[in-house]
């Protein structure tokens, strides 16, 4: 039922659209990239939104590039500077291609940023997704920044 959420919200997020400055200060632009079976990925449009479903802040973020997308599932008191395993159960990671199959994924995810008061997260990530009917994508060095 928790993953069926997190899909859910993740699809949910097409309605949301990230904010960028045009007052010419230099803050860094959103981002989600990655290797998807060896080939670059860097999304195009990064959509994100906190949303308190399950007694939590969570902060979900969606990069899309093309019919490929990434979304990634954070809740606010997830560990900083250490490497974490993806579960189900606290953060994850999703993957889903033009046939809009959604992909289990076992990997890893490292925050390096996590400011709830700058409205930050930031870190690094890779997994490997599969649809549940043999077919498997390998996300190697990816990264994001959000500022939320």
């Amino acid at each position: 039922m928790r993953k069926l959420f997190f899909l859910l919200a993740l699809t949910s997020t097409f309605a949301f659209v990230s904010c960028s400055d045009d007052d010419g200060d230099t803050t860094q632009e959103n981002f989600v990239r990655a290797k998807i079976d060896g080939a670059d990925f860097e999304a195009a449009s990064v959509t994100f939104f906190v949303d308190n479903g399950f007694g939590e802040d969570i902060v979900f973020i969606n990069g899309t590039e093309g019919t490929d997308e990434i979304g990634i599932n954070i809740p606010v008191s997830s560990p900083v500077g250490t490497t974490v395993a993806i579960d189900e159960n606290d953060i994850s990671l999703v993957f889903t291609d033009a046939s809009q199959a959604g992909f289990f994924t076992v990997g890893e995810m490292t925050l390096s940023t996590l400011d709830t008061s700058g409205r930050i997260v930031a870190g690094t990530f890779s997994f490997t997704a599969n649809d549940g009917a043999g077919t498997m994508k390998e996300i190697t060095e990816g990264s994001f920044y959000v500022a939320y």
